[in-house]
């Protein structure tokens, strides 16, 4: 019987039982012979080869036959992994019925076996490496990449499995293996692996059928010698093809031809001695008398005899010519003798050289691939204000796509700046920037692969590339203190949703743990971050980056891979890595991009240090750098502790109502559901920055972006996650997007947007220029508000699109131009008192400019005509110590305060409150001699620097004598001050 062709998988997880495997015994016994074993997404050749010809006994049922092959897979490279394909080798040691079906063959008939499936194996790596091509097309524009193959019905598939197994269903089958890493095969820029299979039928090779077998030709192989049997039983494992290319392997198998021809002179020259040694017996026979031979050709021997009259000098003639060529064939023994050993040195260093060589630069391409290089970037170094781009840049904006792997492509089918790589990363086009607006996980099976992605991104063009963080990207910061297993049955009610479920409530309902990892984090993203089918999404990721089936992937596996996410001393921190990298706000040229929005309330907000000023009177660039220090220094303060408390400022900042209201994080442009006019301090903010353009996100709303437009900004809201709720979610089971996609394209004077609505054909496409009056008809209306409150949202078929939102509501019309003409609502302008604010705040500048150049120029002419006047040495030596004095006094009030403040909050005894109260009047009265002291200080300074105590020693000549004695009484009253000052 021919071995069973059972393909099992086996996961090496913590949970896996030893029943599955046997004992531990038999384990080490199946390992060490070899076979395909499952570990970590890899395949150990050797463990599936003996375990489909000697399976294990287990109590399990038997695991399902192997599989249809099948090309690639239904989506193009990148987030789904290829079909993998799976074939043995037979064990002509182990199986004897194998072993004897190969013995049974003649010589030639194995050669043959073995360079047939050689020569198949080869055609089908050619094939392999034309699907890569296809699947790796840079996408430039859309539609570009090639149609993925329909959808295969269940049913279809089990047809074609069926007859899959009655074709393999061959006995003595010889099957080959070539396992392909490549980065741009099998999962492209996720590393997937693709192991072709190839049958060779047992037709090929079965004694009833090798009538007419397929054999090399001896001019190939220098004819039939037994070592050519012995070297194919002996050869080891043919290299794995992962470790080659296309041009590695020609190189290759050049050295190995190179040997093999050396090999077959050296069988060439055998023969010919034979056939000299064959010459010598004919003469010696021909000298005895006997009858004389016929030498035909090299090929003759002594069994083919004919009659030849030799007479005279014709013999001699012709030992004259055997002995030369004697010599001659004793000259190109030895030559062929040296260069087949050279050969072989030659073959075997350049093998390595090869091997080595190719091995290295695939290490280097895997760490490129993982770490692609970049200009040095440090996470802590944001870039908040590109105060000018260049004519020609153009800016793609990208918000909220939260782990959806297929909105993710589609906007990447479309896009101009970004195409895909020879290793399947991503390259920007050297005029592209790109600008992602937060909020990257949550409602998707790719949340591990968008993020990397996106990381990646930014390390490779840190000037260009740039992410704003959302309140689903600072929320996973709570992990480590929530998580920890100390406080796990403690309270975890939070305090921005008072209508949550409480942790010990949910448990009882969903019958779970208090006390378990996994159902902790279950409550904080199902009640408190809202993300009820993250646990799951997340469980689908891991079993499809693993390769392994769903059900493998446990609970621990997932509440691991949540808190390795955000560990700073993890080993894989990708969720980390993004909020490192990432900025709270971010301006480019005349665009503003945050996360939620603006209000007048948060305008110049910095937690912590909040300023009480005028919308007009907030600088947009000092607060957007301001904003991003303080996320760092928050960040940083996580990083030395995660479990701290240095930056739950920046976990309150990203949530409902964070910051007293003021933050640009969770604030949105919608009132219950349907878009509002910006505060006319926003507007008013807006018009004294130049922002003539805010991109914002977090809020979704409807099949495409919302716009709302003012006399002095346009405000784009790009959320558009919640385009089709009714979608389908057998792939990803928190889909609402169905097949809608926006293209949101900025140039410096224009807004482009474009794509396709929910049903993936109706086409919506509009420009809004900065400069109103270059809008033409229909594409001015978009942004407009009508009088029913509802909002022109986008152009459709040279009509508009009309959306009004009430809670969880959208209502969308397409209108006539001329209707919505009717019907639009008068916006107000700006006061022009901001105008003139702007011009003041101008003429302010430049007067600052000018009095500060103006004092460097007094300060270079002091320097170079020779130092300062004792009066203004003497002068600044007091303000120094003025200040000096004040300060210290600041300080002993400041502590006398919390002092008073402490003894009030705490009671004491009463002894202690007397000396407490003796030791504050004590400080008071100290306090109040210093004040006096420092007002005296002030006065004598007051009085020096008016009059003529500015003249410096060079006019000390031309002093009049009651000039000169009110000088010298003024210096000696201030070195009186000074000394007396010193003795305090």
């Amino acid at each position: 019987m021919p071995p069973s062709r059972v393909h099992k998988r086996v996961d090496n997880s913590d949970n896996m039982s030893n029943a599955s495997l046997g004992t531990a015994a038999a384990f080490r016994n199946e390992t060490a012979s070899g076979g395909l074993f499952l570990k970590g997404g890899e395949y150990n050749v050797e463990f599936l080869q003996t375990f489909i010809t000697k399976p294990l006994k287990s109590n399990k049922p038997k695991a399902k036959p192997l599989r249809q092959p099948v090309v690639f897979s239904e989506v193009p490279p990148g987030f789904k992994p290829r079909t993998v394909i799976y074939f043995k080798r037979p064990d002509l040691e182990k199986d004897p019925q194998q072993r004897l079906k190969y013995n049974l063959l003649s010589k030639d008939e194995q050669l043959a076996v073995s360079m047939q499936a050689e020569q198949t194996k080869q055609e089908l790596f050619g094939e392999v490496k034309k699907v890569r091509k296809a699947w790796n097309t840079p996408c430039e524009r859309p539609g570009s990449l090639p149609k993925p193959p329909p959808r295969v019905s269940l049913e279809e598939r089990k047809a074609r499995k069926a007859k899959a197994e009655a074709e393999l269903e061959n006995r003595g089958a010889l099957v080959e293996t070539v396992t392909v890493n490549d980065p741009s095969m099998g999962g492209g820029r996720w590393g997937k692996r693709l192991e072709i299979q190839q049958v060779t039928p047992a037709s090929a090779y079965n004694p009833s059928s090798y009538d007419t077998p397929v054999s090399p030709t001896k001019s190939q192989f220098g004819g039939d010698d037994d070592d050519d049997l012995e070297a194919f039983k002996r050869s080891p494992p043919r290299p794995v093809y992962e470790s080659y290319t296309a041009n590695e392997l020609r190189l290759l198998n050049a050295a190995r031809s190179k040997a093999i021809q050396a090999d077959h002179m050296k069988k060439k020259v055998s023969r010919l001695e034979h056939f000299v040694g064959d010459l010598k017996k004919s003469i010696v026979s021909l000298k005895e008398g006997e009858t004389n031979t016929l030498l035909t050709s090299e090929a003759a021997t002594l069994g083919e005899k004919g009659m030849l009259g030799t007479a005279g000098g014709e013999l001699a003639a012709a030992l004259n010519r055997i002995q030369e060529q004697q010599m001659e064939q004793a000259v190109m023994i030895a030559q062929l003798q040296e260069e087949k050993t050279l050969a072989e040195k030659r073959v075997k260093a350049l093998e390595k050289e090869v091997v080595t060589g190719f091995r290295e630069e695939k290490e280097q391409m895997r760490k490129d691939r993982l770490n692609p290089p970049s200009a040095a970037v440090s996470p802590f170094e944001t870039i908040s204000v590109v105060h000018e781009l260049p004519k020609a840049a153009t800016v793609e904006f990208l918000t909220d796509v939260e782990g959806n792997n297929a909105y993710l492509e589609n906007f990447l089918a479309r896009s101009r700046i970004l195409s895909v790589n020879s290793t399947g990363g991503y390259d920007l086009s050297p005029n592209g920037y790109f600008v992602y607006g937060g909020d990257s996980v949550d409602k998707g099976t790719a949340d591990i692969r968008v993020v990397k992605m996106l990381v990646a991104l930014k390390k490779k063009y840190p000037e260009r590339v740039f992410l704003i963080l959302g309140n689903r990207d600072m929320n996973k910061l709570r992990f480590p203190t929530e998580l920890d297993e100390k406080s796990l049955a403690t309270s975890s009610d939070i305090y921005w949703d008072s209508r949550h479920t409480p942790f010990a409530a949910w448990c009882q309902e969903k019958l779970q743990q208090p006390t378990e990892q996994a159902s902790k984090i279950r409550w904080m993203l199902e009640c408190t971050m809202g993300s009820s089918t993250t646990f799951e999404t997340r469980r689908m990721e891991l079993a499809e980056m693993k390769l392994i089936e769903k059900n493998l992937v446990t609970d621990k596996m997932v509440t691991n891979s949540f808190l390795e996410s955000v560990d700073p001393k993890g080993k894989d921190a990708w969720m980390l890595e993004y909020v490192k990298l990432g900025q709270l706000m971010l301006i480019l040229d005349n665009s503003l991009f945050v996360h939620g929005g603006l209000k007048e309330n948060l305008l110049g907000c910095v937690p912590g240090s909040d300023p009480e000023v005028e919308a007009d009177e907030v600088d947009a660039e000092a607060w957007c750098t301001a904003l991003n220090e303080w996320k760092n220094d928050m960040v940083r303060a996580y990083v030395k502790n995660p479990k701290g408390e240095g930056h739950l400022q920046l976990l309150d900042y990203g949530v409902p109502g964070g910051n007293r209201g003021k933050t640009c994080v969770y604030n949105n442009m919608l009132n219950n559901g349907n878009c509002v006019a910006p505060d006319i301090g926003v507007e008013e903010f807006c018009e004294v920055n130049s922002v003539r353009r805010i991109f914002v996100g977090h809020q979704p709303h409807g099949e495409c972006p919302s716009v709302i437009k003012r006399s002095s900004v346009t405000i784009f809201v790009c959320d558009t996650s919640f385009s089709d709720v009714d979608s389908n979610k057998v792939d990803n089971p928190a889909d609402m997007r169905g097949k809608a996609v926006s293209m949101v394209t900025i140039k410096r004077d224009v807004t482009r947007i474009e794509g396709v609505l929910k049903d993936g054909k109706t086409l919506n496409k509009y420009e809004i220029a900065v400069d109103d009056s270059r809008n033409n008809l229909p594409d001015s209306l978009v942004g407009r508000q009508l009088v029913d409150d509802s909002w022109v949202k986008g152009v459709v078929d040279g009509k508009v699109l009309v959306a009004k939102g009430e809670g969880y509501k959208l209502d969308v019309q397409v209108k006539e131009v001329k209707d919505v003409l009717e019907q639009l609502k008068a916006q107000p302008v700006v006061s022009s008192r901001v105008a003139m604010k702007r011009e003041a705040r101008e003429v302010e500048k430049r007067s600052a400019a000018a009095k500060r150049a103006k004092e460097a120029k007094e300060a270079a002419a002091k320097k170079k005509s020779g130092s300062l006047s004792f009066l203004d040495r003497q002068a600044a030596s007091q303000k120094s110590k003025a200040d000096k004095l004040a300060k210290k006094i600041e300080e002993k009030e400041k502590a006398a305060e919390d002092e008073a403040a402490a003894f009030q909050a705490k009671p004491l005894k009463k002894g202690a409150m007397a000396a407490n109260a003796a030791k504050m009047k004590k400080d008071a009265e100290e306090a109040t001699k210093e004040r006096e002291a420092k007002n005296k200080v002030d006065a004598l300074e007051k009085s020096l620097l008016s009059g003529s105590g500015r003249m410096d020693m060079h006019g000390a000549g031309h002093e009049t004598e009651a000039q000169r004695k009110g000088r010298e009484r003024r210096e000696n009253e201030l070195k009186v001050a000074l000394e007396k000052d010193n003795a305090l």
